[in-house]
């Protein structure tokens, strides 16, 4: 990926990133190793406590059934 602002998502997702570099913002106090850590390992405890969690999607008040969006989300896959 080219230089520039990407959502977490797009961090996530595209397999082709290598490295990743948070300027240091120009002020007294720049986090360190341990600050960094606590925040990756935030993130990481949050998204695996709101994975356990069911989605229920629905269209006009109708529910959507599992194997439909897996269905779509497979044929997105594909195309990709």
């Amino acid at each position: 990926m080219k230089t520039g602002r990407y959502s977490l998502k797009d961090l996530l997702t595209h397999n082709e990133i290598e490295q990743i570099i948070i300027p240091e913002i120009q002020r007294d106090y720049v986090w360190g190793e341990d600050n960094v850590e606590q925040l990756l390992n935030s993130i990481y405890k949050s998204f695996k406590e709101k994975s356990s969690e069911k989605l229920e999607l629905f269209i006009k008040s109708k529910p959507i059934s599992e194997e439909s969006v897996n269905e779509y989300l497979q044929k997105e896959y594909e195309k990709i």
